[in-house]
């Protein structure tokens, strides 16, 4: 049984079918829920009848990510969602950027080239025409532009123009963002639940800070660091003021930093690209060059899943929308890496043996033994607003639990995480 902030099936061309209904809870213990207003009020509100997307096709889409960070953007680097194509700056659940968009003296530009590797966005970009004011045009494929977007322990993204015309240049180069704060899954369709304060973006020098004071009493801020004070300002956006003579280049630079603050002053921040793992030096030759290839991009997609939970290094179920410790497939992505580095596979058992269920309770189809099918966390989750805190609405993962641990001990003769787990065992198998 899937989870229910995931869309049931699709449609030819794999377009997400448009409606979904309340039916993901198992019977087990419905006559336990049959009664409970509040839960049927939120299921109703969720679920029932409502869209599972609001997004359009993502095919042209570009994803970055290191660990519980990631972006999709368009192929020129921007973050746009005039059509509602979901995409942004996520971290913790939660849009941080819905806008970041770049423009040369108002107009976009058109993308010669543009891929993403892992942590690393790359874009070479050119001019179409543009007018420069007083009846003067820059005829198009004279200005160069670089954008390279890495995610680290912060976001850094680097914007080089160059002027490859055989006239000086003055141009605005403009930078305007937003960010409201929303849920991954009001991204994805669902309603808004309680909201919280989103505050004005505010500058001081060259930093410009976009915060929200959630519901959830937490408190969560975007803070983007100029390498130059702009030309000017306004609410979400800046303006830079480039004088090139020609083959001249200049370069601005911008420094994202996500937080996301407890009432109790607890902060959070991106931990960055997870380099512990074995995988990181996996290499694989044989005498079949493609096989090669596929094995080296196979890894290179691996290493980009991999998430850190407390201290458990795992694998995410998949980027954009399931960067998230899912049971089935954290442990199925395990399994199949036994030979490259056992250690993810007894992070994963440990992790999941600490969510293991423990009471009966009808709106996450949480059961003593079960194994969670999905943890989420963000403004919703906290405020209980949706199941995943963690789901267990599976049958697959406790099964597939004991499977890890015998395979992994097979594999490593670890026993001593037999020893330390050997009761989370005896309560899956009891369930």
């Amino acid at each position: 049984m899937e989870g229910p902030g995931r869309p049931k099936a699709s449609a030819p061309g794999g377009v997400p079918n448009r409606h979904v209904t309340s039916a993901y809870r198992s019977g087990a213990a419905e006559g336990e829920r049959s009664g409970r207003g509040a839960e049927s009020a939120r299921d109703q509100r969720l679920f029932h009848h409502g869209h599972s997307t609001l997004l359009s096709d993502l095919g042209e889409s570009l994803t970055t990510k290191a660990s519980g960070v990631f972006v999709l953007c368009a192929p020129n680097g921007d973050i746009d969602n005039e059509v509602n194509n979901g995409y942004g700056l996520f971290f913790h659940d939660t849009r941080f950027l819905e806008v970041a968009r770049l423009r040369i003296n108002g107009q976009p530009l058109a993308v010669l080239l543009s891929n993403a590797e892992d942590n690393v966005f790359r874009a070479e970009l050119t001019n179409a025409d543009l007018e420069l004011g007083h009846g003067q045009v820059l005829a198009k494929d004279r200005i160069s532009i670089r954008r390279q977007r890495e995610i680290g322990r912060t976001v850094h993204e680097t914007i080089e123009v160059a002027n490859y015309s055989s006239d000086p240049v003055h141009l605005e180069v403009e930078l305007d963002f937003a960010a409201s704060f929303e849920s991954m899954f009001v991204v994805r369709g669902a309603e808004h639940g309680r909201r919280g304060r989103l505050h004005p973006p505010r500058w001081a020098g060259n930093t410009m800070t976009f915060r929200y004071d959630g519901a959830d009493h937490r408190q969560r801020t975007t803070k983007l660091t100029f390498s130059g004070p702009p030309s000017r300002h306004q609410a979400g956006g800046s303006s830079f003021r480039v004088d090139l003579q020609p083959t001249a280049k200049t370069t601005i630079e911008i420094v994202i930093d996500l937080e996301d603050r407890g009432s109790g002053g607890l902060e959070i921040q991106p931990t960055g690209k997870l380099s512990q793992s074995l995988l990181q030096d996996v290499r694989v030759e044989t005498d079949n060059p493609l096989f090669d290839r596929i094995l080296s991009r196979s890894f290179d997609d691996l290493r980009m899943l991999l998430m850190r939970e407390r201290e458990e290094t795992f694998f995410a179920a998949g980027v954009p929308w399931y960067v998230a410790l899912f049971g089935r497939d954290s442990i199925i992505t395990a399994l199949e890496t036994l030979l490259y580095d056992p250690s993810i596979a007894a992070n994963t058992l440990i992790l999941l043996a600490n969510y293991q269920g423990q009471h009966n309770h009808g709106w996450r189809d949480e059961e003593p033994g079960k194994i969670l099918h999905e943890l989420r966390v963000g403004e919703m989750a906290n405020l209980q607003e949706v199941p995943q805190t963690p789901y267990y609405g599976t049958v697959d993962a406790t099964p597939l639990f004991i499977v890890l641990l015998a395979e992994y001990v097979r594999w490593t003769g670890d026993l001593d995480i037999w020893q330390r787990l050997h009761g989370n065992v005896d309560a899956a198998l009891g369930w």
